[in-house]
């Protein structure tokens, strides 16, 4: 590694830039934090320091030839953790190749290091985020060198990625290349409180659709690549946005040799029905006829805010899937895996939810239905019926899918300042818990599903308050199924540290 050390002022810089990237990407970044490099290339020894909270920190750099970009991150708190990846060039929308984005795997370490691939000239982002929320501001020391290429190519120039505005919903045609090698869409207006947003795109060739928020464009919030109709160029996203204002992507599944070739279709579409409950359930009775292009029928569906409600799918012959969506998180259940069944269940906390019952890609056969919601009380479930706990008093409790019994919601109210330690640990050994810690409006400031003590439901949180300050703690099952959620007793207890 140390004959690469070298570099010139030529060949890479980074430089300041106070206004947001949408020259590169011709989007809102916002609450997100843009921060700049020197005017001059770094040296190996040259640290800089920046904070982070919840945010991730983004690096813009400036690139005139094809070579290797080395980033070190560290925390100077070495029980944080943070992730590297990059994008680029000239779009938040495209992956940098190289290293690991998570070489500690979860871990504390509050390191991180790798060498991306710098293809060209260029713009180039790289990311540095919390694993998860920190609860209070951290220091990341970062240091970054550019070594050049022996190939220089300072007369390619890569173009920037043009985002197309939708104004209406007609359909698109377009193409993605080795120039152009992603196609970016953004709707202009949309009544995204009533109503799912579907994208569809058919291709040449093997293609992933993506969504995003204009507010954070360096994550998608939900991809397709599920080779829709045996197809592999065909893909759709069916969505309840939270954004009136959503971004489809087009990529190429794999690189690009040549031209491929798409269309591309946006729709807005309504709930068939409502699905309303009248003394704690709801029923109604349905159709799919995927042979004459009848392939989903979809609900609005609100549950309630005092317990857990289950939907229950029953179909007579075909194959059907049950999906949720609220507030960009999709829910699914397929739990014959491609079986003849029809038989689905989700299990639904409270919210405002799109229900789309839809037939398996590989299976096409007429279907009647009934889908059915039954509300289950459990009255801990929300913030607002939180069970209050107090300062090193341990409350013991159970989660339960005998009981209906998915989510425990406690609140606490910091008596005086300082770091308080929030505990959960099972009391039989079976199950596995996951431990949250929200605002009073909501927000999520720690989260632990690390299986500390090598105990799958021993979970811990830290958190830094105020006197007085208000918390509420989530206490959740993990499970991929519902079948595989297990009933678990357990205790909760709060500390504070000396």
């Amino acid at each position: 590694m140390q004959k690469r050390k070298s570099c010139s002022k030529d060949v890479f810089s980074g430089y300041n830039r106070s206004s947001n990237i949408k020259e590169a990407t011709m989007i809102l970044l916002i609450s997100l934090i843009l921060v700049q490099l020197t005017t001059y290339p770094i040296p190996e020894n040259y640290v800089e320091s920046y904070t982070i909270t919840n945010n991730p920190l983004i690096l813009e750099y400036q690139a005139y030839s094809r070579g290797f970009l080395s980033v070190v991150a560290r925390c100077e708190d070495p029980s944080s953790d943070i992730t590297i990846y990059g994008r680029g060039p000239n779009s938040s929308y495209l992956f940098l190749s190289g290293g690991s984005s998570d070489a500690d795997v979860s871990g504390n370490t509050g390191y991180e290091q790798t060498i991306f691939d710098i293809p060209g000239p260029g713009k180039y982002y790289i990311i540095i985020n919390p694993y998860e929320p920190f609860i209070t501001e951290q220091t990341v020391n970062v240091l970054s060198w550019f070594y050049h290429d022996e190939v220089i190519i300072s007369e390619i120039e890569i173009p920037e990625i043009e985002i197309n505005i939708i104004k209406d919903l007609s359909d698109i045609s377009g193409h993605i290349d080795n120039v152009s090698p992603v196609a970016v869409y953004q709707i202009e207006s949309y009544d995204n409180e009533h109503n799912f947003i579907f994208g569809r795109v058919e291709a040449s060739e093997d293609v992933i659709l993506e969504l995003y928020l204009p507010e954070n464009p360096l994550n998608y919030v939900y991809q397709s690549d599920f080779d829709y109709d045996g197809n592999a160029g065909n893909e759709e996203i069916l969505f309840l946005s939270s954004s009136d204002q959503p971004i489809f992507v087009i990529r190429p599944y794999a690189n690009i040799e040549g031209e491929i070739l798409f269309n591309f279709n946006v729709d807005i579409i309504h709930p068939d029905e409502n699905l309303v409950l009248s003394n704690g359930s709801a029923i109604d009775e349905a159709f799919i006829d995927p042979q004459m292009g009848q392939n989903r029928f979809t609900y609005f569906f609100t549950a309630p805010s005092n317990g857990i409600t289950v939907i229950n799918l029953r179909g007579e012959g075909g194959d059907l899937i049950l999906n949720a969506y609220s507030s960009d998180t999709a829910y699914s259940s397929d739990m014959d895996i491609e079986g003849n069944t029809a038989n689905e269940m989700l299990v639904l906390s409270p919210g405002k939810y799109m229900l789309e019952v839809t037939n398996q890609p590989s299976n096409l056969e007429p279907v009647d239905f009934v889908i059915e919601a039954i509300f289950h009380e459990d009255k801990n479930a929300t913030a607002e019926n939180s069970i209050e706990l107090s300062l090193g008093i341990k409350h013991s409790d159970i989660l339960s899918p005998d009981s209906f019994d998915y989510i425990d919601y406690f609140k606490f109210t910091a008596p005086n300042q300082g770091i308080f330690h929030i505990e959960i640990m099972s009391l039989s050994g079976y199950g596995d818990l996951i431990l949250s810690v929200e605002d009073r409006d909501g927000s999520e400031i720690s989260y632990s599903d690390q299986d500390l003590n090598g105990d799958c439901s021993s979970e811990m949180c830290e958190v830094e308050l105020q006197s007085n300050d208000i918390i509420f703690i989530k206490v959740s099952p993990y499970y991929e199924y519902e079948n595989d959620f297990e009933t678990c007793p357990y205790s909760i207890v709060i500390t504070k540290e000396e």
